[in-house]
């Protein structure tokens, strides 16, 4: 598979989330297409019917259905998506969640930002990193 020009991949199930990711990539960067899905389960499905593959997937550490860590987990099984940055975002700044999701393959383990201007903050950077590469 080939990747597509800025595309991300956004898993979580609160909507909320959902929107403010959505609007802080528009607003850095207005050529970013943001997918959402709302569950861990449904990542492989959207992924197989993709002619390409997106440049990130930023991926909830909980959720209802299939949580961060077995969604990371079947992608890294499946060898087509080995090598597909995957960062875990989460409420939680545990130390040890962070080390299980990077030893488990997760490219990075962010804390979700407390405020818009920290999520903007934080859009920017991974922009940078995933996408300006």
């Amino acid at each position: 598979m080939q990747e597509t020009a800025n595309t991300i991949v956004v898993v979580d199930d609160d909507a909320d989330d959902q929107f403010l990711i959505r609007n802080v990539f528009q607003q850095t960067n207005p050529a970013i297409e943001v997918v959402t899905l709302s569950d861990g389960d449904e990542v492989m499905p959207y992924l197989n019917t993709q002619p390409s593959l997106p440049e990130l997937v930023l991926l909830d550490l909980n959720m209802a259905r299939q949580n961060g860590m077995q969604t990371l987990a079947t992608l890294r099984q499946d060898g087509r998506y080995g090598k597909l940055p995957v960062v875990i975002y989460s409420t939680s700044s545990n130390p040890q969640e962070r080390a299980r999701a990077l030893a488990s393959g997760a490219s990075d383990f962010i804390t979700k930002p407390g405020d818009y201007n920290d999520l903007l903050k934080l859009a920017r950077r991974l922009q940078k990193e995933w996408i300006e590469k």
